[in-house]
């Protein structure tokens, strides 16, 4: 359903993201300053095509164009509020901190994430936001999901094992980070669903945990940065009730700006 909303912000937000990467080398200026004077900019822009038809259809109808010129930029106004309005009912945008859910986002990346489960189940592989609570220290989290309840998970030499399963790797090459090189892995959650995680090649407590069962009501998580990354291996698994949203994601850092002016904004780990 919001597949299209999120590939028009994409190719609008994203080609403007590469004028202010070229007006950050220009003028030597810090990219988040020159985003927070220019992100205005693009609304301007965006609005520009419906003030150019009102003044249109104005010199067409000029007999009534005074009532063409105000009833059209009050709908202008209203559909604007309305719009924005209903995005922030709708989105939660965010931005990832640290990298622990490398290489499927990054800190530049924004994330959109709406009340989906509240009427809706979690699945395996689903990328979710889990509220800061007690046991998180407060902090707001995004893992991807791998035990449902119920489940039967363990892990051995960082292999996940799901209900005597083991989950398929598929090697992906490399992929480098602020001068750090991992292997790159596809792996299968099921047969339909599967997503890229990371692994810097050292042997570590957190590729090791015996078997458990997922309490009711409960799910596991994990990062898809296995070795960098603070989840269901340290917290245990976390229940239902703080997990409200499904992410999806668009790769704009124009959306950083715009979340502070327009929507509701916190960082996540």
């Amino acid at each position: 359903m919001y597949d299209p909303i999120i590939s028009f912000l994409d190719f609008i937000l994203i080609n403007f993201d590469i004028i202010l990467v070229q007006a950050e080398v220009f003028f030597g200026i810090a990219y988040k300053e020159i985003n927070f004077w220019l992100t205005p900019v693009l609304l301007i822009v965006l609005i520009i095509p419906f003030i150019i038809i009102i003044f249109l259809i104005g010199k067409i109808f000029k007999g009534i164009k005074d009532e063409i010129y105000i009833y059209s930029f009050i709908s202008l106004f209203v559909g604007l509020v309305s719009f924005f309005t209903y995005f922030n009912s709708i989105f939660l945008v965010t931005g990832v901190i640290g990298e622990s859910m490398l290489p499927n986002f990054q800190k530049e990346y924004e994330i959109l994430g709406n009340n989906f489960y509240l009427n809706n189940e979690i699945q395996y592989g689903d990328v979710i936001i889990i509220e800061g609570h007690n046991k998180t220290r407060g902090d707001g989290l995004v893992k991807r999901v791998i035990g449902l309840p119920g489940d039967k998970i363990k892990i051995q030499n960082g292999k996940i094992i799901l209900n005597g399963e083991v989950l398929k790797q598929k090697n992906d090459g490399k992929f480098k980070f602020n001068g750090k090189t991992y292997a790159r892995e596809i792996e299968y959650i099921s047969n339909d669903k599967s997503y890229k995680i990371l692994n810097d090649g050292n042997h570590y407590l957190q590729d090791f945990l015996s078997e458990l069962t997922v309490p009711k009501n409960h799910y596991f998580v994990l990062g898809d940065n296995r070795d960098y990354s603070g989840d269901s291996r340290y917290y245990g698994s976390f229940h239902r009730s703080y997990i409200k949203h499904k992410v999806m994601i668009t790769q704009s850092k124009t959306l950083t700006r715009i979340s502070y002016i327009f929507l509701g904004y916190y960082d996540l780990k």
